[in-house]
This record gives structure tokens, sequence and C-alpha cells, in this order.
């Protein structure tokens, strides 16, 4: 679903198109960060063992943050960034009656920060899949891609990079995630979907993964690492 928060979209219903707006809720990304949206569902998969899961509303999707050359250094996100969005529909509670269009709401919920969101005078609980976009990041967007030539050494190109799975929040207490010799970040799945089901470790950490070419020595490596 190609995502972009200067156009409403189009929800093709072909009895009652109708137009919506987005509503980001929860996020420390902007609406310009969010450059598409996935369904979680088309992507699940069953090798991922222990997995983070809500129940409640809405439809769990991955979004997808594409690095770019406008940003700016030191902004520590991989060349494909995924993250979970929960996206839930809600009806206004007025109408203008002469409306020519519809005017919803799709509120666009990270489920990373808000575990229930406030409609009228309820509060819901947000569906939830934190496991479906970091499995989707780890190994479909090319983490693994340069393992090998990484340990042999073979590409000069490559180097020590650390990235961020979520924007830094001034506060939160980072853990470093450092793979071994011809490795990657995927083993780390596994913790960090044990560490994501809860909540105090959400609000209070975040996790940051290096990533370098494990053939050409830790001096080399470390020096190409933006903080070591």
């Amino acid at each position: 679903i190609p995502f972009h928060p200067d156009f409403f979209y189009r929800l093709d219903d072909p009895s009652n198109p109708t137009k919506v707006q987005f509503k980001l809720v929860g996020f420390d990304w902007t609406e310009k960060d969010i450059h598409e949206l996935l369904p979680a569902v088309d992507f699940r998969s069953d090798d991922i063992g222990p997995s983070s899961h809500r129940n409640g509303v809405g439809v769990p999707l991955i979004g997808l943050r594409y690095r770019g050359e406008d940003d700016l250094p030191g902004t520590f996100y991989p060349p494909v960034c995924a993250f979970p969005v929960t996206a839930l529909s809600i009806l206004p509670e007025e109408y203008d009656l002469e409306a020519t269009e519809g005017r919803d709401m799709i509120h666009l919920v990270n489920p990373w920060n808000e575990e229930s969101l406030k409609v009228g005078a309820l509060e819901v609980p947000v569906e939830a899949d934190l496991s479906t976009p970091l499995n989707y990041m780890l190994k479909d967007t090319g983490f693994n891609s340069d393992i090998w030539k990484g340990f042999i050494g073979k590409d000069a190109s490559l180097m020590g990079a650390v990235f961020l799975i979520q924007p830094h929040r001034a506060g939160r207490i980072p853990i470093v995630l450092c793979h071994g010799l011809l490795s990657s970040p995927g083993p780390w799945e596994t913790l960090i979907n044990g560490l994501l089901d809860d909540p105090w470790i959400r609000q209070t950490y975040e996790f940051w993964f290096m990533q370098y070419p494990t053939g050409r020595g830790w001096a080399y490596s470390r020096a190409h690492l933006p903080f070591t």
C-alpha cells in the first residue's frame, strides 16, 4: 500500500469509494518518514520463534522508511527501516451533512509506545505485531547479504555501521548488539522479540544493531564504527 501523507487515499470499495485522512499517533517518526505500508499478515513467518503480539483492535502493518540522500549524518537508520504500525478506522463524532465527500480518519498508531487509544469515552486496546516488522527488516531488506563479502574481505566499500530500529529518544538507555564472526544482526532477533513483550523495557531502552565486515579484524572495524 503506497503511503504519502500529503494526499487523501481511496479505499477501493466498488460500491462506495471513500476518501480518508491519516493521523499518526505515538510516533517519533514524522509523516515524511513513512514511505510505504505493508500488511503484516502477508509477511508473518513460522520460523520467528518467540514473538511479541498483543490482541486488540486494528490492522497490524509494516511501516517502511527508505534512507535518502537528504538524511543528516548521524541519523543511524539502515537503508530500509521496518517498524510496527497499527491502523484503526475511527468514525468522527460529528458529520458535516453538507459535505460532498466523507472525511473518515485512519489512525496509524505506534504499538511500540501506545497499548490503547481513547475513542470517545472508551479506552480501546490496540492490536500489535512487533515481531513481523523486525523479521521483515532482518530477513528481506539485505541485512544478511554482505556476510560472506565482509568475511573474505573482497569488497573494500563494506565498513562498520550501527543502526537504530526506532528513532532515538533522549533518556532511553541504549543496548548495543554486536554480532560475532561470519554473522549479522539476524541472530539477535529472538532476544529482541522476548524483550519487546515488556512495555517497561520498550519505554526504558532502545536497541542498536552493530554491523561490520567480520573478516577484517576488530581494529579495522572499530575505526569505522561511529561511536566506538
